[in-house]
């Protein structure tokens, strides 16, 4: 009698290697299609981050610029029981030299009366360090009873770090505010704001 056997017809090599091709690009697409979801993600946080940071140092020095000059008749209060040349503002205050440009660095100073017994300087110092690590902006703050005399050693409030260039240019009463921060995979973001300075 003679055995009959059941024979199963598997896959050949060109299936085997075609199905393996077809599983290697869908399994490749997907790494792609992540990888890319990855850097989206990515560059969305990078660029919120740097709005942020941008909303931030332009929102504060615009509130300290638009108080520049801002100056009570103190020579009248008798409480402030200073001499009159001393604590006039057009005596003390240069309009022309608000705004100091170097080349690794740039300051700007802000003079005005926070009450009429009280006058605030401000002063922004940003530093371009020539290393990876970017430039910082700092800011101080003190009671002055002359908008010119020298600041105290207070230290610096640190506003920003890591910034790629910061520029500032005062041209009829106005400042343009320029700035460069790092984003991800070598990108800058740049932004720019206008800031009208009040007239003294």
């Amino acid at each position: 009698m003679k055995n009959i056997y059941s024979k199963s017809k598997g896959f050949s090599l060109v299936e085997l290697i075609i199905s393996i091709v077809i599983i290697s690009m869908v399994v490749g697409g997907a790494l792609l299609a992540f990888q890319i979801m990855q850097q989206n993600t990515s560059s969305s946080i990078a660029l919120n981050k740097s709005n942020q940071i941008s909303d931030f140092i332009f929102n504060k020095m615009e509130r300290d610029i638009k108080q520049a000059g801002i100056f009570y008749d103190i020579d009248t209060i008798s409480d402030y029981n200073f001499d009159s040349d001393l604590v006039a503002a057009a005596n003390n205050y240069d309009i022309d030299n608000i705004l100091e440009i170097k080349s690794s660095y740039w300051t700007l100073n802000i003079c005005y009366d926070r009450t009429k017994f009280e006058r605030i300087r401000v002063k922004y110092r940003y530093d371009q360090d020539s290393s990876t690590s970017g430039g910082n902006l700092r800011r101080k703050k003190e009671i002055v009873t002359r908008c010119n005399e020298g600041l105290n050693n207070s230290l610096y409030e640190p506003i920003a770090k890591g910034i790629e260039n910061f520029e500032i240019n005062l041209n009829d009463n106005k400042f343009t505010l320029n700035l460069s921060l790092r984003g991800t995979n070598a990108t800058t973001y740049n932004y720019e704001k206008i800031i009208l300075f009040p007239q003294i």
